[in-house]
């Protein structure tokens, strides 16, 4: 992932109990707030617009549930045909952009599609 500052973002997809999860983390760590913003742009203009649903923490991270019934069904289907451009977040105290490559995109792509398959099984 790109930096931001000396700033670099973790980006981790699971899968448990067919919950569809990606978790994002800034590093070093910054305090984002429960309800925090989430803004995924894509390479074709089109974005999702993401409310974490992790609690305050200072660890950076945000956490999204992607697949019914847990929500965000529409940023799930963006991000299965879509290759992502910039992911923002907002933290406590700033707001910070990472732009992905089209390798990492697509790989991020591919993870999710092989993902959401089984968690239809």
């Amino acid at each position: 992932m790109d930096k931001n500052d000396d700033r670099k973002l973790d980006i981790l997809i699971s899968l448990s109990s067919k919950k569809l999860l990606m978790s994002l983390t800034i590093i070093p760590n910054l305090c984002v707030d429960n309800n925090a913003q989430i803004l995924i742009l894509y390479r074709d203009g089109k974005r999702s617009d993401v409310t974490t649903h992790s609690e305050f923490n200072c660890k950076g991270r945000f956490s999204m549930f992607l697949n019914r019934p847990y929500s965000q069904e529409i940023t799930l289907e963006k991000l299965l045909e879509k290759e992502i451009d910039t992911i923002r977040l907002y933290t406590v105290s700033d707001t910070y952009d990472f732009e992905l490559s089209k390798e990492d995109s697509f790989l991020i792509k591919q993870v999710l599609n092989c993902l959401y398959q089984k968690s239809k099984e």
